[in-house]
């Protein structure tokens, strides 16, 4: 059946996106969706064309291939994946209707895709490739050397692309020949098929792209993780084509695989499409996609995507806006977001996308240097490679949140409403970083201070389970030190029962599954109420001042943290008062107006903090208010 004409050009160019007048749409890696091609001829009941169905089992699947004159898709041979897959034409009717059966999940046009060709740099290689150089440092001066603590020794890469090159100095000797496939239609456990194999071809469009993100990941010398095995599982055929039944296929061997083999998989998938120029049934066979890469990630293996070459919105992208992948975008050896890549927060993280030196087909030592978020996104697929030889018992969120914890924060320039973080390379699972926002609010008088905190900015994999709350020191009851570990929606602990007069420390610290992250500590002393103030001296007001008064004086007295003093005058001859509130930061003394002239009055006085008010002090001597 003959395809339709490609009239996008490659996203990573100026002119990146197909109009939305053709039935085209660009890939968010580096391809184009294309609706299934040249009509087929009208039944009564409306055209036809090619649709997948996704029975519940290949058991199923076999019922319903015969019911509908289908043709079951194989699974790989010596696969653990059932064969759930049936391809038929039908029409719009008819596919409702077989959708509607109980053994059958989905039923989707078999939409084709189409890759656009990999488009060569014009950045000048290295010797060590500089993506390598900057992903094991901070800093952006690079030094020249890839340092691999660990190389994902133990680990699977399963690339979803054109193939690799077999024979290529940078991946031979780690090929998992007997899981791999050919989705496109060549079986490489088939003795008849002789040489054919999920090889990438050496001639037409759609060469050389999987070798070219397969060594980026896991190559020998130009890889990421140069000790993890690489799964090729080929969708794409020679000219870039891919079909929904191959692409789904592939998932789905894949996540049979990682279901029944003892090593840690990661899956790097530099595709997609954008969903807003998908008519409804491509809507549908990428929400069905979708469903599978999730399934994947749900059952522990990672999949990392390349947000898209179109300088858009990575939403857009299908399956990278899904929140479970790892999504990439490409940055410049200047710590810049590039040019052409998808930007906003769809996408995870930035990585080395141009200028990417990396195996070519062609010969055993052929290279050569890209540019694109298909580049970057294996950078990241050999770091998840060298975590999970690190922490094989690494969820898929666990992975997630280390990338994104972990990595280099807010050197990217540009970054577009893209979260600012650069890969980095040498992760492992760690206890979270310090609560934030910690704050002692203390009640001195009731003797109590409660401790608050707001959770930390990074988990660095694990999933904060808890906080540890410590108080120095011995309470009212003699009881302490204390430490408690408190819930992990806690936000505040109490502490009661203090001495007034001691000083003590708290600290938080966040707890996760690998430990506990470092404290934030503060300090606080308990006022004690203040002491007695000494007798105060009462002196009569000046004649010559015109409101009646008198002059009250007195020394400060013990405590700490005064606030103010409460001064009140007594008249003698009825005990009528008047009180007033000096501010301890003021003075000493003060003259107390608005008496009754010719009257005897005495004065105490009393002395306040946070903790409450002192005693008072004894009476003064009277005198005459003048």
């Amino acid at each position: 059946m003959p395809l339709p004409t490609d009239r996008a050009p490659h996203p990573s160019s100026p002119a990146a996106r197909p109009s939305r007048g053709v039935r085209a749409v660009a890939l968010a890696g580096v391809a184009t969706l294309l609706l299934t091609a040249a009509p087929q001829p009208a039944r009564a009941d409306g055209p036809s064309e090619d649709y997948v169905v996704i029975a519940t089992t290949e058991r199923a699947a076999d019922t319903v291939a015969e019911r509908i004159d289908g043709e079951q898709v194989p699974a790989p041979q010596g696969s653990p994946a059932e064969a759930t897959l049936v391809v038929a034409e039908l029409t719009e009717a008819e596919a409702a209707a077989v959708e509607d059966r109980p053994d059958v999940e989905a039923v989707v046009p078999d939409v084709r895709l189409r890759r656009a060709p990999a488009v060569a740099s014009s950045s000048r290689a290295t010797a060590v490739p500089w993506g390598l150089d900057r992903i094991d440092q901070r800093s952006r001066t690079l030094d020249g050397v890839y340092r691999t603590p660990t190389t994902g020794a133990g680990t699977v890469v399963a690339v979803v692309d054109g193939g690799i090159s077999y024979d290529h100095a940078e991946l031979a000797g780690r090929i998992l020949t007997e899981d791999d496939w050919d989705f496109v239609g060549r079986n490489i456990d088939d003795p008849d098929d002789g040489d054919a194999s999920a090889a990438e071809c050496t001639s037409g469009s759609g060469r050389g792209h999987g070798t070219h993100v397969a060594a980026t990941a896991a190559g020998a010398t130009l890889g990421v993780a140069p000790g993890a095995s690489v799964l090729p599982l080929r969708v794409f055929d020679c000219e870039g084509y891919a079909s929904f039944a191959d692409l789904y296929s592939a998932f789905h061997h894949a996540l049979a695989l990682s279901r029944v083999r003892e090593e840690r998989m990661v899956v790097n998938y530099s595709g997609g499409v954008y969903t807003d120029e998908l008519d409804a049934g491509g809507r549908e066979a990428a929400r069905v996609i979708e469903q599978k890469v999730a399934e994947l990630v749900a059952a522990g293996v990672p999949v990392v995507t390349a947000a898209g070459n179109a300088d858009v919105d990575s939403c857009l992208s299908s399956p990278g806006r899904l929140p479970e992948v790892i999504n990439v975008a490409a940055s410049t050896s200047a710590d810049r977001r590039a040019d052409f890549s998808d930007r906003g927060r769809c996408a995870d993280l930035f990585a080395p996308g141009v200028g990417i030196r990396s195996a070519w087909v062609g010969s055993r030592t052929a290279t050569k240097v890209l540019d694109g978020t298909s580049m970057a996104a294996p950078h990241v697929t050999g770091v998840v490679a060298r975590l999970l030889q690190r922490s094989p018992r690494a969820t898929s969120a666990q992975v997630r949140r280390v990338l994104t914890d972990q990595a280099t924060w807010d050197v990217v320039g540009g970054s577009a409403g893209t979260p600012n973080r650069l890969l980095y390379a040498d992760l492992r699972l760690a206890p979270p970083s310090a609560p934030t926002s910690v704050a002692l609010r203390t009640d001195h008088a009731r003797q109590s201070v409660v401790l608050s905190w707001k959770a930390p900015t990074r988990s660095n994999g694990p999933t904060t389970t808890g906080y540890r709350v410590t108080r120095s020191g011995t309470d009212s009851r003699g009881t302490g030190p204390e430490s408690v570990l408190v819930g992990r929606t806690e936000r505040a602990k109490t502490f009661r029962y203090l001495v007034p007069g001691r000083s003590y420390t708290f600290t938080v610290a966040a707890v996760n599954g690998a430990g506990t992250g470092p404290a934030v500590t503060t300090k606080v002393t308990v006022l004690k109420p203040p002491g007695k103030p000494a007798t105060p001296v009462l002196r009569s007001g000046s004649t010559k001042d015109s409101p009646v008064s008198v002059t009250v004086d007195w020394d400060r007295p013990s405590g700490s943290a005064l606030t103010s003093y409460r001064v009140t005058v007594r008249r003698t001859s009825d005990g009528a008062t008047k009180t007033m509130t000096v501010p301890a930061s003021s003075s000493t003394w003060v003259k107390v107006t608005g008496l009754s002239r010719g009257k005897t009055y005495t004065a105490t006085v009393r002395a306040v903090n946070a903790a409450g008010q002192g005693p008072l002090s004894s009476t003064s001597k009277s005198a005459t208010a003048r």
